[in-house]
């Protein structure tokens, strides 16, 4: 099937991979209230890609037609794997689509730290090989009437999820932000680089940039934090670790300090700095200079990650959003475990990992604290 020419309209193929909860609820709900009647004729509507999808004001409408070659059961495979490129920003079923699923294909879930069970769920029973085992056009609308009642809910108990609003820090609140997307999520990821030697000096470089994203500390200085990194194109937000169960989720209250939300406002409005689908280059590249990230520990948990692919000589600071918060800091490299060196409230490790990028390395953070814990992670590349 032919895909429409939007050239002159915002499909929702222009979102994809920056997609929140509430958004992706919106777009399940006009998918299914455009399936109703069609479905019950035994038709289908032709539902196939994202770009058969256009957006006007908070509302999906499907475009496309049918071409009498598939029935109601493929628009809801075709659902789920739109969901799932609204999200991830690329195909399932590694991103082959229907051609890379078989009977035997592992069917996809979205990680929990960034959506509900109840959208990763949908998603899943969307795109099972069994068409048998598919929901109906009108389950999938009653479950997002429930969930956008839920995210909107949610969203007023926050006053509609204002960054700059001190006591929306507590929330994660990027995962049901309002229309249009500021793309905040999770991304969940951290940081590489680790110590074979101590931080023995203060790199004033390295040090700027600490000093200007710990001023999210205050959402006052958003803005001005906004400026300084606009003018900045030596640094990436990273993505290239995958996401960790003791991290916290949007149930939980942590205090933050909101750079992730900056940085991709950011990138957003630069439309670039991203590699294929849509997912972000990180200090690996050979490009960016330094890199960062905030993460989340919930209380007396440890998170870890596996890092691969960096080389060179690396910087690593972290830094806690309460400054009297408890933890420990460490990296682990050919089964030696080398522990941060602390300066005030701020951990340091360096780590000079050659030319080669055959690497690998488990870094950890440990919330010793009785209540959850936000942490930025900064790794600054010397050499480049």
């Amino acid at each position: 099937m032919s895909r429409l020419n939007t050239d002159d309209k915002l499909t929702a193929a222009s979102i994809s991979g920056y997609t929140t909860e509430l958004t992706a609820w919106r777009f399940i709900h006009g998918m299914a209230s455009a399936f109703i009647n069609v479905h019950e004729q035994g038709k289908s509507c032709g539902l196939n890609t994202l770009e058969d999808v256009v957006i006007e004001g908070k509302k999906f409408k499907l475009q496309s037609k049918s071409n009498g070659n598939e029935t109601p059961v493929d628009d809801i495979w075709h659902l789920g794997a739109c969901i799932y490129r609204l999200l991830m920003g690329n195909e399932p079923f590694g991103d082959k689509g229907k051609e890379g699923q078989t009977v035997q294909s592992p069917l996809p879930h979205l990680a929990e730290t960034r959506f509900s069970k109840e959208l990763s769920n949908l998603m899943s029973s969307c795109l099972d090989f069994e068409k048998d085992k598919r929901p109906s056009a009108k389950d999938i609308l009653q479950l997002s009437n429930e969930m956008i009642e839920k995210c909107i809910s949610i969203t007023n108990d926050m006053n509609n999820l204002s960054i700059r609003m001190r006591e929306n820090r507590k929330r994660r609140q990027s995962l049901y932000s309002f229309w249009p997307e500021s793309m905040v999520i999770f991304i969940i990821i951290m940081i590489s680089t680790f110590p074979l030697k101590v931080y023995s000096q203060t790199d004033k470089e390295m040090d700027k940039l600490i000093n200007t994203l710990t001023m999210m500390r205050n959402q006052s200085n958003r803005s001005e934090v906004l400026q300084i990194l606009k003018k900045d194109s030596l640094w990436t937000l990273m993505d290239e670790l995958e996401y960790n169960t003791n991290e916290c989720t949007f149930y939980d209250n942590v205090n933050m300090f909101g750079v992730n939300n900056i940085a991709k406002e950011i990138v957003i409005s630069k439309k670039g700095i991203v590699n294929p689908g849509n997912r972000f280059k990180h200090s690996a590249d050979g490009v960016h200079k330094y890199s960062f990230i905030e993460l989340t520990a919930k209380a007396m948990k440890t998170i870890f990650f596996y890092v691969k692919e960096h080389k060179g000589k690396q910087h690593i600071a972290i830094i806690p959003f309460d400054k009297n918060q408890k933890y420990n800091a460490s990296v682990t490299y050919k089964a030696d475990k080398i522990a941060a060196v602390r300066k005030n409230e701020i951990s340091y490790m360096t780590v000079d990992l050659g030319k080669t990028t055959n690497t690998k390395y488990k870094f950890e953070i440990t919330n010793q604290g009785m209540k959850n814990a936000s942490f930025l992670v900064i790794t600054y590349n010397s050499g480049m």
